[in-house]
């Protein structure tokens, strides 16, 4: 019979769920004028199954039916009144609560990546997954197995199931594994209550490293602990949601959100993990090629961020589940040429005008005249394809002969556009993401080989990074100015005709400056629209006009952008 001050914490009887149990306890028993407690052990279905995957077990319609296998009976001792809380992972939980029950409280999240463990002596790289190409890798989770298929397609998968002691051992006792996954938050909890100082001397052979979510995702809500308790239960929700930890309650609760409206549960191959950072999320996101609501078919990684937690998860379902909108902010030409490839999804709202100038025309003769007769190797950087639809036009009308130097570029479709319009210039210098900064480190490198006079082909008022960079080195530039930009504003009617959510692409700081010039305040009202950024120069652009940035690439790369979102 219950005492009148005692309250009963109901657990699975698994050395992690016990341990969990025991942490909260501890937390209770600290509190001031808190309750007495004791700890009771409940078996659920899934302790009593352990050697099938439960994404094979028969079970209901969904994947809450089968993270239930957890929970269930716990669920029930809570609705008899045999216990008064019960402590779960929360990434065990299903996202529909039986009637008359509740989670309560959320008071602490540890690590929530998956970590990789393996013997030391097996690892042979500083990068993810570490282990040896062809290396098997032990587990049973549909979402692991899943991942690991798409990012490492190299290594081998064999079934593992059991609690995290049983796992570890197994992989010390045989040859069957050479590394098996575990959740981070589950091996400190259980190294915080020194379980695994007696274990095995073997254990400390064992090397544990946290794989990092922009590489491997984890699940949702992993590392979080959830209190359950009755809804009318006013004394047990008062005492626990002293334990409540606001921090990191919302980015556990964005990653729900998208595990419950896809309809997600042990079998559904889904990371999600939300990172907060002041008022600042993002959400990285894994989906495998096996889910029901996965349109594109394959499998994917994708990183969104935004300002507020649950809608930018809402926002990722709609991606999801249904092709988005894209608004293009560059050339028309570049825009019709997406169009025909992604057809209506695309829509065009250029920002940036260029037009040709000849002012410069000598100044590249000049330089042309007095290349190196060292021998050593004249380079010309380009850093756009209006740039190089200019040099063109330029080397043309005047007869410029170009075929004594290289081509240095920024970007791929630069490139593209240079090996067309001059298919006997070699092109050995190609920014690795896409910046001037990084273009002109790569000349440094090659320094010795190179005639330290280059000239720059750009627009009249070109961004200052690459001539800073490549003049503190010892370069002598001659900047050969052959278009100019202008800014187009947009019509407050071209914002209003947009489709709603559309995804704004923005390609380059001014075109974000010409967007929020005149209709600032209009957009911040509305709030119609997510922003992309292509590269990390138009990404600080747009957070400096106050908003977040939705999707970006990490290089100037339009075509890259597009595939990740559409």
């Amino acid at each position: 019979m219950k005492q009148n001050n005692m309250l009963r914490i109901g657990s699975r009887g698994s050395d992690l769920a016990l341990a969990q149990a025991h942490y909260i306890k501890k937390r209770l028993d600290s509190l001031q004028n808190g309750p007495k407690t004791e700890i009771i052990i409940i078996k659920t279905t899934g302790d009593k199954i352990q050697d099938i995957p439960l994404s094979q077990l028969e079970a209901g319609n969904t994947g809450d039916d089968r993270k239930g296998f957890f929970t269930k009976e716990i669920e029930e001792a809570l609705l008899k009144n045999e216990i008064d809380i019960a402590v779960h992972s929360y990434k065990d939980m299903p996202t529909l609560m039986p009637e008359g029950l509740t989670i309560g409280c959320m008071p602490q999240r540890l690590n929530p990546l998956d970590v990789i463990v393996f013997h030391r002596d097996k690892k042979t790289s500083d990068l993810p997954p570490y282990i040896a190409s062809g290396s098997t890798i032990g587990t049973s989770s549909v979402r692991r197995i899943s991942h690991i298929e798409f990012s490492w397609p190299d290594m081998k998968i064999s079934p593992l199931r059991g609690n995290v002691p049983t796992r570890i051992k197994k992989l010390l006792d045989g040859n069957e594994f050479d590394a098996i996954l575990l959740s981070g938050a589950g091996v400190e909890r259980l190294k915080g209550l020194g379980f695994f100082d007696d274990f095995d001397p073997r254990f400390k052979e064992l090397e544990f490293i946290s794989l990092p979510p922009e590489v491997y995702v984890s699940a949702p809500a992993q590392g979080a602990l959830a209190i359950q308790c009755r809804e009318n239960d006013e004394r047990s929700l008062e005492i626990i949601q002293k334990l409540e930890d606001a921090f990191e309650l919302e980015t556990v609760r964005a990653e729900r959100i998208i595990l419950k409206e896809l309809n997600g549960g042990c079998h559904l191959p889904l990371g999600t993990h939300c990172i907060r950072d002041g008022n600042y999320f993002r959400l990285h996101t894994f989906l495998g090629k096996e889910a029901v609501d996965n349109r594109k078919g394959v499998s994917y990684t994708f990183n969104r961020s935004g300002n507020h937690a649950e809608e930018l998860a809402l926002e990722i379902v709609s991606e999801i589940k249904s092709q988005t909108n894209i608004v293009l902010t560059g050339r028309k030409e570049r825009t019709d040429e997406l169009k025909s490839v992604f057809g209506e999804a695309i829509h065009a709202l250029p920002l940036i005008v260029t037009s040709g100038i000849d002012a410069q025309t000598d100044e590249l003769k000049k330089w042309l005249s007095e290349l190196n007769p060292s021998g050593k190797r004249s380079v010309l950087a380009v850093f756009s394809v209006p740039g190089a639809e200019h040099l063109k036009r330029t080397a043309e009308t005047n007869s410029l002969n170009l075929s004594r130097f290289e081509f240095a570029v920024t970007g791929g479709k630069t490139k593209e556009a240079l090996e067309k319009f001059f298919p006997d210039i070699p092109i050995p210098f190609l920014s690795p993401d896409g910046t001037g900064n990084s273009l002109a480190e790569m000349l440094i490198e090659n320094k010795n080989s190179l005639d330290l006079h280059l000239a720059a082909v750009c627009a009249e008022n070109p961004r200052k990074e690459f001539y800073e960079t490549a003049g503190k080195a010892g370069f002598r530039i001659t900047r050969i100015p052959v278009y100019r930009t202008q800014d187009r504003q947009p019509e407050p009617d071209e914002l209003l005709n947009l489709p709603e959510r559309s995804r704004i692409v923005f390609a380059s700081p001014s075109a974000v400056r010409a967007f929020f010039k005149t209709h600032n305040q209009e957009i911040q009202k509305q709030k119609r629209f997510l922003f992309c950024a292509l590269g990390p120069t138009t990404e600080n652009e747009i957070q400096s006009s106050g908003f977040s940035v939705y999707a970006k690439s990490a290089k100037p790369d339009l075509d890259i952008l597009l595939k990740d979102i559409l």
